[in-house]
Order: C-alpha cells, then sequence, then structure tokens
C-alpha cells in the first residue's frame, strides 16, 4: 500500500471566538498527493478523528474546511494507508 503525503497550503484563517473556554475555529484547506510520486490523490476521505465532520478531496486532491485547533484529522483513500494529522494549535 501507498502512503500518503499531505502537502497542506493550510490556509489556517482564524475565526471569531464567542467565549474563552471554546476552541477556536480555523479554515483548513490543502492538498493530498502520493508520497511516492507527488500526483494528487482524488475523492479521499477527510474525517475529524471521533466526530462525524469532515470532507472529501475533489478530482484534483484539494480540499477545504473548517475545523477546531488540536483537532485529529484522518485521511483515508482505496489503496492507501490511512494518515493523521493534527490541526495545530498555534500558526507560527
Amino acid at each position: 500500500m501507498k502512503k500518503f503525503l499531505f502537502a497542506a497550503l493550510c490556509a489556517l484563517t482564524l475565526a471569531a471566538q464567542a467565549q474563552d473556554s471554546q476552541r477556536k475555529l480555523v479554515q483548513f484547506s490543502g492538498v493530498v498527493v502520493a508520497g511516492d510520486s507527488l500526483f494528487p490523490v482524488p475523492f479521499v476521505s477527510i474525517g475529524i478523528k471521533g466526530s462525524y465532520r469532515g470532507t472529501m478531496s475533489d478530482a484534483f486532491g484539494y480540499f477545504s474546511f473548517v475545523a477546531q485547533w488540536s483537532d485529529t484529522l484522518q485521511f483515508a483513500a482505496i489503496g492507501f494507508k490511512r494518515d493523521l494529522y493534527v490541526v495545530p494549535d498555534s500558526v507560527v
């Protein structure tokens, strides 16, 4: 099985926060490519672990959705190993 290489164009955009007790929201965008060829991987399922939220990449591997800081994202596609990525809690 091939392994994903997650090339994030992570345009992490901070959203307004109503209360300090809530985790901050980010607009999370990127492209999923194969680790051995760097070709885009279409129709990858991208889900937030432990919830029912997520999205799928398009025919060119691009995706975009709202996540919270410290969420663990799970990437899955047929013929590839599953991969995890933790949304960083700060943008440096």
